[in-house]
């Protein structure tokens, strides 16, 4: 008869030293061995944690105040500063107001309130500045007429390792129910999610003025 040895009886039968033993050679030895973020991205020393600033980045927690500070704390830093996101989902439900002045003559009658941008993520003045993610890092943005990252009067900035998502869909999606192509025409049904239907998304992933040598890597693709 075949007896099943729970883990209770191996440790009764062969005490725990050799337990711990047993299971470690039992392993599968063709599993692949989990990596850290720290050896899947490289983190230059001294960077700066969104998570010592209060960052969450548990996808309900509001982190927009947190990211901001840190990035604060990286532009007055000086050059060559890192503003570190760790992978997690980090909602961005408040947005900030970019104050931007125009480059219009006052002669020309046109305010600075043109020129004002919101933005879930602002970075102005830096130089030599890094925001770097990690293979699972999603910034997560909810306004959609607000710009996702807004990048003004940058110099040398590189954004890497960060994937940005809505929520909602800052667009309308709906499903084409019936094709007429002789008249060129088409009957779409609209679904609830996204923004409401005759909206326009003002909303761009990054939106940079004033900028210069500004690089964006990575690429990222939601299902």
């Amino acid at each position: 008869m075949n007896r099943v040895l729970t883990r209770r009886a191996l440790l009764a039968t062969f005490g725990l030293a050799a337990v711990g033993t047993l299971l470690a050679a039992c392993r599968d030895k063709t599993a692949p061995t989990p990596t850290s973020s720290a050896e899947e991205t490289k983190i230059p020393a001294g960077a700066l944690n969104v998570r010592d600033f209060g960052a969450k980045g548990d996808g309900s927690t509001d982190d927009a105040g947190a990211i901001a500070r840190a990035i604060q704390a990286g532009i007055a830093k000086g050059q060559g500063a890192t503003v570190f996101f760790p992978q997690g989902r980090y909602l961005l439900r408040n947005t900030q107001r970019a104050q931007i002045k125009t480059p219009y003559p006052a002669a020309a009658g046109i305010s600075d309130a043109y020129a004002q941008r919101d933005a879930h993520v602002l970075v102005q003045g830096a130089r030599d500045l890094t925001l770097l993610g990690e293979p699972g890092t999603v910034l997560l943005m909810t306004s959609y007429s607000a710009a996702g990252v807004l990048l003004e009067r940058c110099a040398d900035v590189t954004v890497g390792q960060l994937a940005i998502d809505y929520d909602p869909l800052p667009f309308t999606q709906g499903t084409v129910v019936a094709l007429d192509p002789s008249a060129g025409t088409f009957d779409l049904t609209f679904t609830s999610e996204g923004i409401p239907f005759g909206l326009s998304a003002a909303a761009n992933g990054f939106r940079l003025l004033q900028v210069n040598a500004v690089q964006i890597t990575g690429q990222h693709t939601f299902p």
